[in-house]
């Protein structure tokens, strides 16, 4: 059936036989099995036609005559980006694991026990770090300083906010200088060969390499 825009113009009328979509379906380009899956719209693309071109008088000389132009927009759901990055970055319940691009800090420094004095030692030695002249994590180190919380509740913080890599200052630091590091990052194939080449103890699993650095 036909109708009309709101400047009183036929719009074009698109008939067949439509159906909607559901799992199982059989595709009618390469006769297969349709699949559903859940998905985020991150971005999206609007025809705007000649709405505000109009409104403009905003129109271009095409092939001899005067037309308006047509116009689109898209955009990039800014909220919707961080809720797919913690959807896909998610460690199975144990947390989140943010793309370092986008974690709120890129190192956590958890001071145990009587290490808590010694933690800014280590901030500013972290803070620091230079990779070709250029500072790769100042302003990106955190220190979780709240000694009236337990170890297990500040390691399991650092998860949960999806801290790439956690410095642990525990009973080793004290004794021996070494930290406990567990790296956590999507994206990346942690191997335990290339991590024992620097550190000692690796441990590794589906989400997160803990190892001891000196």
């Amino acid at each position: 059936r036909s109708g009309r825009d709101k400047e009183g113009e036929h719009g074009e009328v698109v008939c067949g036989d439509w159906h909607v979509a559901k799992e199982g379906d059989q595709c009618t380009e390469c006769n297969g099995t349709l699949e559903a899956h859940r998905a985020i719209e991150v971005g999206h693309i609007f025809f705007l036609g000649d709405k505000y071109s109009r409104a403009l008088d905003l129109s271009v000389l095409h092939q001899g005559q005067r037309d308006y132009v047509q116009m689109g927009c898209f955009g990039i759901g800014v909220s919707r980006v961080l809720q797919a990055a913690a959807e896909c970055s998610s460690a199975n319940g144990r947390g989140l694991r943010w793309p370092p691009s986008i974690a709120p800090y890129l190192v956590s420094i958890v001071p145990l026990g009587e290490n808590g004095t010694r933690a800014v030692d280590v901030y500013k030695l972290l803070d620091a770090i230079e990779v070709r002249g250029e500072p790769v994590l100042r302003g990106n180190v955190m220190v979780d300083d709240r000694d009236y919380l337990s170890a297990g509740f500040r390691l399991h913080d650092a998860q949960l906010l999806g801290i790439p890599l956690t410095v642990v200052l525990g009973s080793r630091f004290a004794e021996l200088g070494q930290v406990e590091v567990q790296l956590r990052m999507p994206g990346t194939q942690l191997l335990r060969e290339n991590i024992a080449l620097m550190a000692s103890d690796v441990t590794c699993d589906e989400f997160e390499c803990k190892a001891h650095v000196d």
